[in-house]
């Protein structure tokens, strides 16, 4: 056999010669290809039981055995759901302009203190600390069945927690959290933190699946999901949203991506950062929008917007764990450090980018312009300066 166009032939799957040139993958790797890789490339189902089968055969290995089956129990510990928990100090930014910052910095490191003693006792461990903020996880290194459940007592005792902390302050702290693996529990815990704060009748909680979902909406949101969707589902998702799309409704789709052309994420990220993730490239997504009957009213990239991000994530990550050494974990901390310097150099240098697609059913379906977006943001400004303007002169007057 010469080459994978020729293997790719013997198999009457010829189509997918010209993605696995775009991907780099030829006869020597062709053993090392995984169910998952085979899915990112945008191969059907069907077609990529035939390729592992012959696969299996040319690693002598028996016909029907994927590749990802030779050890179960490893790949079981390995792709465990995490559920991740961020909380942030409520005010901060007024508390700062009161205190000295010398005050300051002891209430944030009470602060941080404090969640993190709480957090181990929930069987979680801190990921890194972001200022006021804390990012921390549960069902790391050791996944359990109730990692979500601990996440929502550690949450509900932090409330309790941060509101005793005595801290010389005018009135006592108060702590923002949110769960990011939403369980039944914790769906209970947001209705009922909406109902405390008299806002359970302007906004409402579920828990669904996205292809489950049913009605019309005038907005839908979407951040940080489209990278877990997968290529062979991009038709149902975009297709469930114009389904739920009002008749002049819009959809914002925020996700990483590719200004390179389609790929496929590295075995190392798979396996131990994004387990059944895929960055989509524009091309893997445009014609699917097409197909699906809406209409890209708006398209923005930020180049290297995330870059930085990841720069400043890692810098404060890296000091707060050799200034703090509160992160339990060392191998973790390599592991992640390696991950957001490798994240950012991806961001500068190996074409991965950040989209926000909007989406509508009408080609009117919004202004001919962006100029509506900052309307409210003038406003404010407009009345900010006629306050300071009156002022002034009220001042002259006397």
């Amino acid at each position: 056999m010469k080459d994978i166009a020729e293997w790719l032939a013997s198999l009457d799957l010829g189509e997918y010669a010209q993605r696995f040139a775009e991907n780099a993958i030829d006869l020597s790797v062709i053993r090392d290809l995984t169910e998952n890789d085979l899915e990112e490339l945008g191969v059907l189902l069907g077609h990529r039981r035939k390729m592992l089968r012959a696969i299996a055969e040319l690693q002598g290995e028996a016909a029907s055995k994927p590749q990802t089956s030779a050890e179960p129990g490893r790949d079981r510990a390995e792709r465990r759901q995490l559920t991740v928990m961020f909380c942030d100090l409520v005010g901060s930014t007024a508390l700062s302009a009161r205190l000295d910052p010398e005050d300051m910095r002891q209430v944030i490191a009470l602060f941080h203190r404090r969640i993190a003693e709480v957090i181990d006792g929930y069987q979680g461990i801190v990921a890194r600390y972001m200022g006021d903020g804390v990012l921390a996880y549960f069902g790391y290194p050791q996944a359990h069945e109730d990692d979500a459940e601990q996440a929502v007592r550690a949450g509900l005792a932090l409330v309790e927690a941060v509101a005793n902390l005595q801290t010389g302050a005018e009135a006592p702290l108060q702590i923002r959290v949110g769960i990011a693996k939403l369980s039944r529990e914790q769906l209970t815990v947001a209705r009922q933190r909406a109902k405390q704060a008299q806002l359970d009748e302007r906004v409402r909680f579920t828990l669904n699946d996205y292809r489950e979902i049913e009605g019309r909406f005038d907005r839908i949101v979407s951040v940080g999901m489209f990278e877990h969707v997968g290529v062979p589902n991009y038709a149902r998702f975009f297709q469930k949203i114009r389904e739920l799309l009002s008749a002049d409704g819009i959809a914002l789709i925020h996700s990483i991506g590719r200004s390179n052309g389609p790929g496929i994420t590295s075995a190392w990220t798979r396996k131990y950062i994004f387990p059944g993730g895929h960055i989509p490239a524009l091309s893997e997504v445009a014609p699917v929008i097409e197909r699906a009957g809406l209409v890209l009213t708006d398209l923005e990239i930020l180049r290297l917007h995330y870059a930085e991000t990841l720069r400043h994530w890692r810098e404060r990550f890296v000091a707060s764990h050799r200034r703090e050494g509160r992160i339990y974990d060392e191998r973790f901390c390599r592991m992640w450090e390696f991950y957001l310097a490798a994240s950012e150099m991806a961001f500068r240098y190996g074409g991965l980018m950040v989209f926000q697609a909007q989406l509508a059913r009408r080609l009117d379906g919004v202004p001919l312009t962006r100029d509506y977006m900052y309307e409210r943001e003038r406003e404010e400004s407009w009345i900010g300066s006629t306050r300071q303007l009156t002022s002034v002169k009220r001042e002259a007057q006397v």
